[in-house]
């Protein structure tokens, strides 16, 4: 990687993991240059978190900017990427805290940032599909999956699985 690229990246030390909880919970951990940032109860009342996220995935495969919220009871979380014009393989990632109570995305609303950073897109794309995979084969096993979400969006997950194997992202 050349040394203009490597500036623009201002994290090279990313990582998450998602957490299916059981009865419409959900959290998600993020390790960014060893800084945690926790996304937790995370509800699916509002929403499907993990149907948005995947769509989060295809959208960037893309190349397409792209938000999510990821509701709380009460309150939100905003996760804003977007692809940069100049160098369409980078994302730059920003973590918003939704102030206000909210229970669906909307424009008018107060946030305060609580991380910003740019990374390789395909490692975001890697390290989500790993998390689904894993949630995919925990999902087989009878006493993971009696609590968890039966409508968890496998078929959206299989999209997304066959496309980075077209894109060559994983094998």
């Amino acid at each position: 990687m050349n040394t203009r690229i490597e500036q623009i990246i201002t994290a090279n030390n990313v990582d998450f993991i998602i957490n299916l909880g059981s009865y419409g919970w959900s959290d998600i951990f993020w390790v960014v240059d060893n800084k945690p940032i926790n996304i937790d109860s995370i509800t699916h009342v509002f929403s499907d978190p993990h149907d948005e996220i995947l769509d989060i995935c295809l959208d960037l495969l893309d190349s397409k900017n792209c938000e999510l919220y990821l509701f709380h009871e009460p309150g939100a979380t905003k996760i804003s990427f977007e692809v940069l014009k100049e160098h369409q393989h980078l994302v730059k990632v920003i973590i918003y805290d939704v102030l206000d109570i909210i229970y669906q995305p909307t424009k008018d609303v107060v946030l305060k940032e609580v991380e910003s950073f740019v990374m390789v897109k395909q490692q975001f794309l890697i390290i989500a599909y790993l998390q689904y995979k894993k949630i995919t084969l925990l999902l087989r096993n009878r006493l993971y999956s009696r609590s968890r979400c039966s409508d968890f969006p496998i078929v959206k997950f299989k999209e997304l699985e066959l496309k980075m194997r077209k894109d060559s992202l994983i094998d």
